[in-house]
């Protein structure tokens, strides 16, 4: 019973997969170069939606920047779902208002690492 409990626990529900797309040539050019392109369209959205934040302080526009960086981060990333869900709109079976928030979290919990690299290479950017 117990070498049972230890195996159920040993078991991961999702696995981070960066390695092996950064490794890869060919995944990386199927994956990685959408994601640069859909990421360098979001950069104008996110920038709208972050100067309201300009009149408070370097530590909350700080925040409300890497938030906006990990959301647009997650979204380019996320790319071929968004394009099969409006390539094949019936084939899914969860709404949209479930199935993006989740898909939005397991790209941030399978592509941490790259998204934090990403963010912090903006932040250093604008000066943060």
């Amino acid at each position: 019973m117990e070498v049972l409990v230890k195996n159920i626990l040993k078991i991961k529900l999702f696995k981070r997969q960066e390695k092996r797309w950064e490794n890869n040539p060919i995944a990386k050019f199927l994956f990685y170069m959408p994601a640069y392109i859909i990421s360098s369209i979001l950069v104008l959205p996110m920038t709208l939606l972050s100067i309201p934040f300009l009149i408070f302080n370097k530590k909350t526009q700080k925040a409300v920047l890497t938030l906006l960086l990990n959301l647009q981060h997650m979204m380019s990333l996320s790319f071929w779902y968004f394009i099969t869900d409006i390539l094949f709109p019936n084939k899914m079976g969860v709404p949209f208002w479930v199935g993006y928030p989740l898909t939005l979290a397991f790209v941030y919990i399978g592509f941490k690492k790259t998204i934090k690299c990403l963010v912090n290479e903006s932040l250093t950017k604008a000066g943060f």
